[in-house]
């Protein structure tokens, strides 16, 4: 939680074409424990991923995995 964040709604929001959206977020403990999972290796989790392709070819893996073609595609830098 923070202080209340004074804004000019008009210039800042609506002049600019901005879409604002509020998101909810937990805290770090759930990445901690899903990180903590796939490291363990215990559940075989590596096998989910299908298609590993460079980070040039994001729109690529977003499209095999939009077509069900991939079931993960990781995208290496």
């Amino acid at each position: 939680p923070m202080e209340p964040l004074p804004i000019d709604l008009y210039e800042s929001i609506s002049r600019r074409g901005v879409r604002l959206a509020g998101v909810w977020v937990s805290d770090c403990s759930h990445v901690f424990q899903a990180v903590s999972l796939v490291l363990s290796g215990r559940y075989g989790l590596e096998k989910l991923v299908t298609h590993r392709l460079p980070l040039s070819q994001a729109n690529e893996a977003l499209e095999l995995v939009r077509s069900r073609q991939a079931m993960k595609a990781v995208l290496i830098p």
